[in-house]
Formats: structure tokens, sequence, C-alpha cells
């Protein structure tokens, strides 16, 4: 990582966007109750579009840097922003810097756009948009 002197502006590799991927497959989710589906016993399968979906909402949901099941590009840094006083404005700036950092890093997903960010009762909840190479979606988490 290049030394800056703004710490918050870090640099992250983009994956190339212009390779061929294959087909993507991921464990379909339950986004309410935050569990995987199950299909007759077994986990239900899901590709394109939908698995990078769920991937999306397990990196924005899951902490960075604190399991070893993960590596430590997967993951969003939230939960830095818990407990404090800032500004909404700089709320809005910080997470979409993490937003995008933490969806990026995926080869698969090409863009993310207007993240929103909300706060209710101590809870953030956050919207945006991805573009995929399978086309966009909105986010809710």
């Amino acid at each position: 990582m290049a030394e800056t002197i703004l710490p918050f502006f870090n640099d992250f590799t983009i994956a190339d966007r212009n390779q061929t991927y294959p087909l993507y497959t991921e464990t379909a989710w339950d986004f309410e109750r935050n569990i995987p589906l199950i299909e007759g016993g077994r986990p239900k399968i899901v590709t394109g579009a939908e698995a990078i979906k769920t991937w999306c909402f397990k990196a924005m949901v899951t902490p960075r840097f604190r399991s070893g099941r993960y590596s430590w590009d997967f993951g969003a840094e939230l939960e830095k922003m818990m407990g404090k006083s800032y500004s909404p404005k700089v709320v809005q700036a910080e997470v979409t810097r993490i937003i995008s950092e933490s969806l990026l890093i995926n080869p698969y997903v090409t863009q993310v756009s207007q993240i929103s960010t909300d706060f209710d009762n101590g809870k953030l909840s956050i919207e945006c948009t991805v573009d995929t190479i399978y086309g966009s979606f909105e986010m809710r988490v």
C-alpha cells in the first residue's frame, strides 16, 4: 500500500474487468434472517447475479480482519463507525468508501453506486446499487 498524507485514502486493487470468468455459484441466502436457504435437506445453490448478491451481502455484514475463515480482503470495516459521533456527511462518505472497497474486490462486481446510509436507533442501514457482469441489483443491509 502506498503512503499517503490522507490515511483514509488507501490503494486497493480492482480486478481486471475484461477477463472472462466462470459462472459464479453460491449458496442461496435468506437476507432477513442471515441464514442459508435449505431445500430437501441441502443448501440451495444459486448462480449469476443472485449468487453475487449473496456474496455482496456476506461481504457487507462480515467484519474485516476478524475471522481466520476469510481472507483479509473479505468483509467490511463498518465496526469502526460504531460509537462515534460523526456528522451525517462524514458517515455517508466513510461508509461509501468502505462499501465500495469491500465489494469492488470481487472481479464480478463492476461498479457500486447510489450508496445511501441511515441511522435509526443506533442501527446503520445501507442501500446501494451493485453492477455486475450479470447486470445490476439493489442491496439493502
